[in-house]
């Protein structure tokens, strides 16, 4: 098997026929994926800490944000050094979708959604990444880099913004309409790929329904 090797500060690097493998030096985690696909997993025990995190996250986080209520006003900035606000989206349907580095179902889920929004318009609809890191931004420019994901994300050093929605698991994304209020809440990894979101969206824009 021909193999290449590349390293980046944290990372390594190896690509091959079995797809890509993606290792941090400290040796916490490993990311893989056969045949160009990406496949996640915590090494040994881990696991017990991506559960331990998700346990605190939220038993400190608000109360759930309910589907048909108004978003919390945010100001996030970006990995661009640019910030963004809720209000200056007004008008656009935004997708707030809180991801970490850590958790393989996320990993798993932002292709997926960055695909999904580098096909819609973005004078209609906006795709937020917000990843919760403690590891600041060029630990994550370099993850992303290495995965070959060409998104923006946002910075929410450990999850403030996310508490303030109820995030209770990652990855959760919520979908907003041009007016900031909630339409669709999705708790967990889902099938961006699939065309009933689209449909949704696009519904979002001209009518504010709810979800599928």
């Amino acid at each position: 098997m021909n193999t290449k090797e590349a390293s980046v500060e944290r990372f390594s690097v190896s690509e091959g026929r079995g797809g890509r493998r993606i290792s941090e030096h400290r040796g916490e985690r490993t990311l893989s994926g056969p045949n160009g696909g990406r496949r996640a997993r915590l090494r040994g025990g881990k696991v017990c800490i991506f559960l331990l995190v998700l346990f605190l996250f939220g038993a400190g986080c608000r109360s759930p944000l309910e589907e048909g209520t108004p978003a919390p006003q945010f100001d996030l900035k970006g990995l661009d050094g640019k910030t963004v606000s809720l209000t200056e989206l007004k008008g656009r349907v935004v997708a707030l979708h809180f991801w970490a580095t850590w958790c393989p179902p996320c990993v798993e889920e932002l292709p997926r959604i960055i695909k999904l929004f580098q096909g819609s318009d973005p004078e209609k609809f906006v795709l937020l990444p917000v990843c919760v890191d403690h590891s600041g931004p060029e630990y994550i420019r370099e993850f992303l880099d290495l995965w070959g994901l060409e998104t923006n994300s946002y910075l929410d050093p450990g999850g403030r913004l996310a508490k303030r929605y109820g995030t209770i698991r990652f990855p959760e994304t919520y979908i907003l309409d041009k007016n900031g209020i909630l339409r669709k809440k999705v708790i967990g990894a889902d099938d961006w790929r699939a065309s009933q979101w689209e449909r949704f969206l696009q519904k979002v824009f001209e009518e504010g329904r709810n979800g599928p």
